[in-house]
């Protein structure tokens, strides 16, 4: 079963900061070592510097996506994240709901 994740952009993110939100989240995909799915329509709303509406998570503003589970490693994703998607772009990023702010 795929792993639930959520990027929450930052509070009055410009259209460039949503720009580079959302190749971070290509490359993360592309390069981040998980399998990821992200929605195209909201990778394409994000490229195009506006804020996507069909994936926000219900009674929030995140962005939602999963990760492949099969050799899932809750560490290795956080670190792959944090390489991959710059910290000052997001208020957080969950991860099976959990913040990547929590200690492990």
């Amino acid at each position: 079963m795929p792993i639930p994740c959520v990027v929450v952009p930052r509070r009055g993110a410009t259209r460039e900061d949503l720009n580079q939100l959302g190749r971070a989240l290509i490359h993360f995909a592309r390069h981040g070592g998980v399998r990821c799915r992200v929605d195209a329509g909201v990778l394409g709303d994000l490229l195009g510097g506006n804020r996507p509406t069909q994936a926000l998570t219900p009674g929030a503003e995140g962005i939602s996506f999963t990760v492949g589970a099969r050799g899932y490693d809750r560490r290795r994703t956080l670190d792959s994240l944090r390489r991959h998607v710059p910290a000052e772009l997001v208020e957080d990023v969950l991860v099976e709901g959990r913040s990547w702010q929590q200690v492990e």
